[in-house]
């Protein structure tokens, strides 16, 4: 028997109807406290890596860009796309990272303690965040900066294994 989510609360997410299932996964739409809308999957609601219909993620976008004096930086454009790929349904990637169940930590949903955390680990513009073990989440522990050339090495050493 499937559980109904239907009227149960998930941060900011109310489940408010079940969609049809893909690829085994059961998905469900939920309505915003902001108002707007999203589809999530059950385990994506229940992990707490949807929490919102994006606004979350903006609102603290927006919150530090207010307070970080890094607007318009490398490593502010490296901070948002990390989120989007792996909380935006909607955005290209979500595919390879948020619906594969890659998140990232709730620390980081600060970029103050993002930044802190790269400029205290080895960030310099030339560099890419790599996550040390892709089947894993961007943390501290499981993040380093490597360069693209590295990183292209690896993902080719990675695809010849599978």
């Amino acid at each position: 028997m499937k559980t109904n989510l239907i009227g149960k609360k998930f941060g900011r997410l109310m489940v408010v109807s079940a969609l049809p299932s893909k690829g085994g996964k059961r998905f469900w739409k939920c309505l915003c406290d902001c108002g707007g809308t999203t589809i999530s999957s059950s385990a994506h609601l229940r992990s707490g890596h949807t929490k919102s219909c994006g606004c979350l993620g903006l609102e603290n976008v927006t919150k530090s860009k207010i307070t970080h004096n890094s607007s318009g930086t490398r490593l502010l454009r490296i901070f948002r796309q990390m989120h989007n790929r792996c909380e935006r349904y909607s955005a290209t990637q979500f595919k390879w990272y948020g619906a594969k169940g890659i998140k990232v930590c709730d620390e980081w949903d600060d970029f103050l303690k993002f930044k802190t955390w790269a400029l205290n680990n080895g960030y310099e513009e030339n560099l890419t965040i790599d996550r040390i073990d892709p089947a894993k989440n961007y943390e501290p522990s499981n993040c380093r900066w490597i360069t693209r050339e590295e990183n292209s090495k690896r993902v080719i050493h990675q695809k010849k294994k599978t």
